[in-house]
């Protein structure tokens, strides 16, 4: 997984889109599902690996690292990252 995110080409325009690696540096919270797709999809084929990981490894990953991650969609408050809303509804 290191491999594959240094390997992803640096950004040419930082507003519109940065990679994995240049996330990870301005410790933006990295979506397990997003990362773990553009790793099955493209990712780990840049660096020769031949299979996939699921959102679980890439959890323990960026655990392992320090790396700020969550779900998309959290099963025990149904949020949006894990996030409740808080306030009038």
């Amino acid at each position: 997984i290191s491999k594959a995110i240094t390997a992803q080409p640096r950004s040419k325009e930082a507003k519109i889109y940065l990679s994995w690696y240049e996330k990870i540096l301005l410790y933006d919270p990295i979506l397990l599902e997003d990362l773990t797709k553009w790793l099955n999809e493209e990712g780990l084929g840049r660096v020769g690996y031949d299979g996939e990981v699921q959102p679980a490894q890439v959890k323990s990953w960026c655990l392992g690292k320090s790396i700020c991650c969550l779900f998309k969609e959290s099963k025990r408050n149904r949020g949006v990252g894990g996030v409740k809303k808080i306030g009038r509804e």
